[in-house]
């Protein structure tokens, strides 16, 4: 009897351990291994908990929000998504050789209700829009919140220059811009900066020199990818 006891005690013992491992996929893990298991990390929302197709591409990097493991607009991992400007809700040029800064003379180039708020409201959200369910534009503290615990690294994925960011539970990876700025990578906020021109906003930014960090834009017109999240 006390050795059928024993084998049960060790039996939950491991099913326990491998159940913490599973949250931990990337605990210790060089950039290499985290690319090597990127495609295959645990994603989604809890079953109970989705609401939508999309939540199957939730991932939890800690914090208080789920990020996505896609871009808006991509198909995969990795891929490009659209970009956008920021407050449009359709997706703009494609290419940075293609950007448009805005031009100070010209305010009819923008949206003259953006110059009302400091955060980005629902209505011009592209996230939350396009998917819906409590999917959204992150805001700049979420992004801070992701950048204090999670470790950064210029990587080359699927023959493209790309950021890979990633904590002890789940990873994701981010491709630089077509066109000139390949190297870098930019994601909209819905924050506007609060000394600054009234005309730019808030983006988060992966560097080809393995940093990344944010800051206003030039402009609203320039064209970015989006990363939704969803609040736990």
């Amino acid at each position: 009897m006390k050795k059928i006891v024993l084998i049960i005690a060790s039996l939950a013992a491991l099913m326990s351990c491998s159940k913490e491992s599973s949250k931990d996929i990337f605990a210790g893990a060089n950039p290499e291994k985290v690319l090597s298991k990127i495609t295959s990390q645990p994603c989604g929302i809890p079953e109970k908990k989705q609401t939508c197709e999309f939540d199957k591409n939730a991932i939890d990097l800690g914090g208080s929000v789920y990020w996505s493991c896609k871009l808006l607009g991509a198909a995969e991992i990795g891929d490009f998504g659209d970009y956008y400007q920021w407050g449009s809700l359709e997706p703009g040029k494609k290419s940075m050789k293609e950007w448009v800064f805005y031009d100070a003379s010209a305010e009819h180039n923008v949206n003259a209700e953006y110059l009302s708020f400091d955060v980005l409201p629902e209505k011009y959200d592209a996230a939350a829009q396009t998917i819906g369910h409590g999917w959204r534009m992150p805001t700049q503290d979420e992004f801070r919140e992701l950048q204090a615990v999670a470790h950064y690294k210029s990587v080359t994925y699927n023959g493209n220059s790309a950021g890979l960011c990633w904590t002890d539970k789940g990873a994701i990876v981010i491709p630089g811009c077509e066109g000139t700025d390949k190297n870098n990578a930019y994601l909209w906020t819905v924050n506007k900066p609060a000394l600054s021109s009234n005309y730019t906003a808030i983006q988060f930014y992966f560097l080809g020199n393995d940093y990344m960090n944010s800051g206003n834009t030039y402009g609203y017109q320039n064209n970015s990818f989006i990363l939704p999240v969803k609040s736990k």
